[in-house]
């Protein structure tokens, strides 16, 4: 004798409750308004699945062996027992489930049983606290996630209870972080750009704050796919401009800006890699003086239909985008830190984003804008400044503390980094992110 088991009710293909197929949806409603519609589902399945168990027939016929029945509908169940290895809130026993069938319950994990280890940060917190709730998808559901892990989320948090999304690289993650914050009332999202990290094991002494093992998203694919699911501010924070061609910049942020109604802020900066330039082609010794003929062309790309440039790194002869950015020129922000940098951000910049804290330090910083501006005859008051709070656990009432502060410091923007702050989850991040939003008085979108 032996058993078989079953980790979900799609495995029966129940004609009496039948399963929602992802790609077909409205299936499962018609089966509601039309009674046997459960049976035309099934032969559906059936239908699109008839290929898939090719391989065992192909198998079975190596081995001399007959072809046998369908094994995803006819014989794929234990003729002596059959365990059901999932809760009764998620199906109960149908008049054509194998008699013999036994619901069991979820089964829960054996940490004991050589499995391979859990990731730390993923068992402290299991440690921490009571069992928590975890969001996941089944095998067949990762096809059609829709908005399952955003709708997880704010459960989670109107709850107040300890979850787990289940999210993996799945671009559900992504959407459900950006729809959480716009809700939640903030007005722009910032994404950093790093193209590739360095290995540690190669470059010995590495001492830099991320490496190969450190995800990064690209900004402009990224914030293509953000443009479409929000009405958010999209903002590089900083786009690394000289380790990448300009035209091509140029025509990235074109199409950001033009894919979302012009809500492209493109802040960028001179990065401080090398391992990075030099796989991307690029010197990394002279990317100050090159950052500046960048900036310069990339304002006439975005409002000049035909451009003629010959600089001393860079030249275009009379080419140009189509079609052109809804802001014409997008608003190029700077980060800046060393004295050149801050400099050139007063001659250069629509605004910038200081390196350094309320205090001492951020007026030396803005003084040296101020100079660079002035150089030029620029009024140093026209440039945005935005600043960056950091959640590191003390609750929201030391972020509003900080962000009067910057306030009073004449910032125009803020954002509210909670990244490097041991939160594990995306439900997490949007936790704090809420209670900070609430103790700056903002409302849902």
């Amino acid at each position: 004798p032996w058993a078989s088991y079953v980790l979900a009710p799609l495995s029966f293909f129940s004609a009496f409750d039948p399963p929602v197929l992802p790609p077909y949806p409205r299936l499962a409603k018609a089966d509601k308004a039309v009674p046997g519609f459960g049976r035309v589902i099934r032969r559906v399945a059936r239908f699109i699945s008839r290929k898939w168990p090719e391989p065992i027939y192909k198998l079975r016929r190596e081995l001399s062996l007959p072809k046998g029945a369908n094994p995803l509908f006819d014989a794929k169940h234990s003729p002596n027992l059959v365990l059901a290895l999932f809760s009764r809130a998620l199906g109960v026993e149908q008049k054509d489930w194998p008699a013999h069938t036994l619901i069991t319950g979820f089964c829960y994990y054996d940490a004991d049983a050589g499995n391979q280890e859990l990731p730390p940060h993923l068992e402290k917190f299991l440690n921490e606290g009571p069992p928590p709730v975890v969001f996941t998808l089944g095998s067949a559901a990762v096809l059609s996630a829709g908005d399952f892990f955003e709708v997880s989320a704010k459960a989670a948090i109107r709850l107040g209870i300890r979850a787990v999304l289940l999210i993996g690289a799945d671009p559900a993650s992504i959407r459900t972080y950006a729809r959480g914050v716009e809700e939640l009332g903030f007005s722009h999202l910032v994404a950093y750009d790093h193209v590739l990290g360095a290995d540690p094991q190669v470059h010995r002494g590495w001492s830099g704050p991320y490496d190969v093992h450190t995800t990064f998203h690209e900004p402009m694919v990224l914030f293509g796919y953000l443009a479409a699911i929000t009405s958010l501010e999209l903002v590089t924070g900083i786009l690394i401009l000289p380790q990448r061609q300009t035209a091509l910049v140029a025509k990235q942020a074109a199409e950001v800006d033009i894919l979302s109604h012009g809500r492209l802020r493109l802040g960028i900066g001179l990065g401080w890699n090398p391992v990075e330039y030099e796989a991307l082609g690029k010197r990394f010794s002279d990317r100050g003086r090159r950052v500046e003929e960048q900036v310069g062309l990339l304002r006439r790309l975005w409002v000049e239909s035909s451009v003629s440039y010959d600089g001393r790194y860079e030249q275009v002869t009379g080419a140009g985008l189509a079609p052109l950015p809804r802001q014409r020129p997008i608003p190029i922000w700077f980060g800046a830190q060393s004295p050149p940098a801050l400099r050139r951000a007063g001659r250069l910049a629509d605004g910038w984003f200081p390196q350094a804290a309320p205090g001492p330090q951020l007026e030396q910083a803005r003084a040296l804008v101020e100079e660079g501006a002035l150089e030029v005859g620029r009024d140093p008051a026209s440039l945005g400044l935005e600043g960056r709070v950091s959640w590191d656990g003390d609750g929201a009432e030391a972020i509003l503390d900080t962000a009067g502060a910057w306030r009073e410091a004449g910032a125009t923007h803020l954002s509210i980094n909670t990244m490097g702050a041991g939160l594990r989850s995306v439900e997490d991040h949007l936790s704090v992110l809420a209670a900070t939003a609430s103790a700056l008085g903002l409302g849902p979108v």
